[in-house]
C-alpha cells in the first residue's frame, strides 16, 4: 500500500556500520512506570495534560499489533481530551548522545499503521529525526501522513548529514488541533521497528536535490531553503538569457533576490554539481 508523505524537511543522514553496537534505546521492548504511568524506557511522553490536574495515559504497549519484538508503541488520544487548548496530539520524544559519530549511506526506517476514529477516514502520524554535531544543529528528516494506513508499512527516510554525534526523535500522533477549540483527525497510531540501517536509495544525492524547496515562490524579496546544508555556500542568480545578475552567500537558509522576474539560482557545492532553483520575484 502506498503511503502519502505530506512533506519531508532537511533530508538524509550518513551513519557508521557500527551503529548496532551503540545502545540507542529507541525500541519499544522495555517499559517502566513513571508516576504510575507505563511508558517506553528512555522516552519522554505527554502522560498528562496541563489544566486537567490528573494524568492522562495516551501511550500503550500492545502485544497484538507488532512487526518486531513483542511490543509496539500505540498512541491514541484519550477520550478525556477534547480541547485543542489542552494539546490534542499524543507525543513521545527521545534525545541520544551517540558513542560513535554517524557516517555512511544510511536511512531512518520504521513501520507504521493507523486506524481512524473519525468519519473522514484520516489520521495524523508524524515522525521527526533531528541530527546535531557538538552545538551545531545539522538538520532533520520528517515524515508526515494524514492517510489511514490499514496494515503496517515500512517508511524510509534517507539521510545526508556527516559526523552527527547526537540525534533526537519526536513522534506526534493520534489527533491534531482544529481551527477552533477542537481536536480533529482522531485515530490510533502504531509505530514499531524504528532503526537506522543501510539506505536502499541508490542516488541519495539526487534525491536530496529533487526535494530541496525554496519558499515562497513567487516571492517579493526573500526565499527560505528547506535545508541548513547549503548555509555558507556561494550562489549566483542568472536571468533567462544566462547572464549573472547577482552573487552572494546563503545565510540562515535564506537568499534575498534583487531582480524582478524569473531568477535561476545556482548554489555551489564542493566537488559536485550545483543546486539549481527557479524562483519568480514580483514587485512589493
Amino acid at each position: 500500500m502506498r503511503v502519502i508523505t505530506i512533506y519531508i524537511i532537511l533530508l538524509f543522514l550518513m551513519i557508521d556500520s557500527n551503529l548496532k553496537a551503540q545502545d540507542l534505546k529507541w525500541g519499544f521492548e522495555e517499559w517502566e512506570l513513571i508516576d504510575g504511568i507505563e511508558t517506553p524506557s528512555g522516552w519522554d511522553v505527554n502522560t498528562y495534560s496541563e489544566g486537567l490536574g490528573s494524568f492522562v495515559n495516551r501511550f500503550y504497549k500492545d502485544s497484538m499489533d507488532v512487526v518486531e519484538g513483542q511490543y509496539s508503541l500505540r498512541a491514541m488520544k484519550d477520550s478525556i481530551i477534547t480541547s485543542a487548548f489542552l494539546n490534542c496530539t499524543s507525543m513521545a520524544s527521545l534525545y541520544l548522545d551517540l558513542d560513535v559519530p554517524l557516517i555512511g549511506n544510511q536511512s531512518v526506517y520504521f513501520s507504521v499503521k493507523t486506524e481512524s476514529l473519525t468519519e473522514w477516514a484520516e489520521s495524523l502520524a508524524s515522525v521527526k529525526v533531528g541530527f546535531s554535531k557538538g552545538n551545531d544543529f545539522l538538520g532533520r528528516v520528517e515524515w508526515v501522513s494524514y492517510e489511514e494506513i490499514e496494515e503496517f508499512v515500512e517508511i524510509e527516510l534517507p539521510i545526508l548529514f556527516d559526523d552527527a554525534d547526537a540525534l533526537s526523535i519526536s513522534i506526534d500522533a493520534a489527533s491534531q488541533n482544529g481551527g477552533l477549540d477542537d481536536c480533529q483527525l482522531e485515530s490510533i497510531v502504531w509505530i514499531d521497528n524504528l532503526r537506522i540501517e543501510q539506505s536502499s536509495v541508490l542516488d541519495v544525492d539526487q534525491v536530496m536535490i529533487d526535494l530541496i524547496v525554496a519558499q515562497p515562490n513567487p516571492t517579493d524579496d526573500l526565499i527560505k531553503l528547506s535545508t541548513t546544508m547549503l548555509n555558507g555556500n556561494s550562489f549566483e542568480v542568472k536571468d533567462i538569457m544566462g547572464r549573472t545578475v547577482q552573487r552572494g552567500t546563503v545565510e540562515n537558509e535564506q537568499i534575498t533576490l534583487n531582480r524582478n522576474g524569473l531568477n535561476v539560482i545556482h548554489i555551489a557545492r564542493k566537488g559536485v554539481e550545483p543546486i539549481i532553483l527557479k524562483v519568480i520575484k514580483v514587485e512589493k
